[in-house]
């Protein structure tokens, strides 16, 4: 058995009959023993050391000589009792039932045109399979700084990525959908290439006015699909019928249409269905997570935290006026940036302070900077 190589590696080691201190590599002979009926068994103890707070993870293989034949992750949560319980609070909470291709094989929808810059940041930046994963005492003890900026951005957009999931997981269903070959719309859509329709009854009304109507409406194109009888872990993606693919919206607000793929078709023809069959099938909604790769993108491609985090040692707003907040929102406005200036987003409710905050930004950029050249818009006249 070893410990596989991941960055928390170095706090783990294993323990056993005549192995150096901080193995990580050993032969099966080194844990040999016997248990209490006096069978030979093997113990494997693994170690772990560290001096700081967080939470550390690692895999231990064991190979038999081989490839890889068993894996047992170790999780290891070292710091305050109070965001441990957050932590295990958090966790919990986002715990459900979700298809990926880790319980699943995924049989996808082919389609002719492909957007390869999608697919390979797909490819480079994975979905977050479980919440253990993403939120860690790191996640949510830590405050965001310059020198954890990229680290714990990524994680929080893992964390916001799974948690839409789990909203939208709220309209998984199981139901009876009909197979067809037609949608009756304004005109007609027939389906071609071995492709079959089928409309969906949703659960819910499908409205904006609740979070997951709302993502399902802007951010789910797919779905997974699961014949009710189909006793193996094929799941087949079927794509949601709208005008930017079908040229119809197939979306109402108590069902939708959505388009099964030829092999999805060929596994309910085995089933014995057709068109006009009802099948009873499990159906779970899929985000697409292209906004989100392109976000994880934009941070690798941030060179320099300067741009988020620039010195505001030296801008001293001398005003009376503004709180603590409102005066570091101010330095970070005037701030000198190494390459560009950032958009800087300051929101909060009526009273709070923005114009005034704003305001006093212009003054001290002018007092700064004399030749700067400020345009201030609003939508109203104030």
């Amino acid at each position: 058995s070893h410990a596989k190589y991941n960055r928390d590696r170095l706090h783990f080691n294993i323990q056993g009959s005549n192995l150096d201190r901080g193995c990580q590599i050993a032969p099966g002979t080194s844990f040999e023993d016997v248990d209490n009926s006096g069978n030979p068994c093997f113990i494997v103890t693994v170690n772990f050391n560290g001096t700081m707070f967080g939470s550390f993870s690692q895999w231990v293989v064991f190979d038999f000589g081989t490839q890889p034949v068993l894996v047992r992750k170790l999780a290891v949560e070292v710091g305050a009792k109070s965001i441990h319980e957050k932590v295990k609070s958090l966790r919990q909470k986002l715990q459900f039932d979700r298809w990926t291709s880790e319980n699943r094989e995924i049989v996808r929808f082919e389609t002719k045109f492909v957007d390869e810059l999608g697919e390979k940041l797909k490819r480079q930046y994975k979905a977050p399979l479980s919440s253990e994963n993403v939120i860690t005492q790191h996640t949510v003890a830590t405050e965001l700084n310059r020198n954890n900026y990229h680290h714990k951005m990524h994680k929080l957009l893992e964390l916001e990525e799974i948690t839409r999931h789990q909203i939208i997981s709220s309209y998984n269903l199981c139901t009876q959908i009909e197979l067809q070959n037609a949608i009756q719309g304004t005109t007609y859509l027939y389906a071609q290439s071995g492709e079959l329709f089928a409309k969906v009854p949703l659960i819910d009304y499908l409205t904006e006015d609740t979070d997951a109507g709302k993502l399902i409406l802007t951010s789910v194109r797919t779905v997974l699909l699961a014949p009710s009888d189909q006793h193996d872990n094929i799941v087949y993606e079927a794509v949601l019928i709208g005008k930017e693919n079908y040229d119809l919206d197939g979306r109402g607000k108590e069902h939708i249409y959505i388009a099964l793929s030829p092999p999805c078709v060929t596994a309910m023809n085995k089933l014995g269905y057709k068109t006009g069959s009802e099948v009873e099938v499990e159906i779970q909604f899929q985000m697409d997570r292209g906004l989100f790769c392109m976000m994880h993108h934009a941070i690798d491609c941030l060179n320099s935290s300067d741009i988020v985090f620039p010195d505001i040692s030296r801008i001293n707003p001398h005003s009376n006026i503004l709180n603590g907040d409102q005066v570091q929102a101010v330095q970070h406005i005037v701030a000198e940036r190494t390459g560009y200036t950032p958009p800087f987003v300051i929101y909060g409710a009526f009273g709070t302070g923005k114009t005034e905050t704003i305001g006093q930004a212009a003054m001290v950029l002018l007092k700064e900077r004399p030749t700067s050249k400020i345009l201030i818009c609003a939508q109203s006249n104030r």
